[in-house]
């Protein structure tokens, strides 16, 4: 949503519609609501895969990617934190949540 929202990209005239379902547009809001309690299955669900994928990238990357903060995440918000935000050279989560949004397109 992001990319046909932002004006950043010359996206090709033949596009006219763009549809997202279930698409997260505030990310920060929804890395928080899915800390719930309500939502502690679906969120050790998703983070168990998000943990298998980092373990495979540490193996392809290892000057790239800490390993050691592998058993620091608890949350979708730390692996953010610790993974997705540094490895795209971002400061933190908030960081990576703010600029990421699709919410203001």
């Amino acid at each position: 949503m992001k990319y046909c929202g932002d004006g950043i990209y010359n996206l090709n005239k033949k596009v006219k519609t763009a549809i997202g379902i279930s698409v997260p547009c505030d990310l920060q809001s929804g890395s928080r609501k899915i800390k719930e309690l309500q939502n502690h299955f679906y969120e050790n669900k998703f983070l168990g895969t998000l943990l298998d994928k980092i373990k495979q990238k540490v193996i392809q990357f290892p000057e790239a990617i800490n390993s050691s903060d592998i058993s620091r995440v608890k949350t979708l918000w730390d692996f953010d934190e610790y993974f997705t935000a540094p490895i795209h050279g971002l400061k933190n989560a908030v960081d990576y949540y703010d600029r990421s949004n699709s919410l203001q397109f």
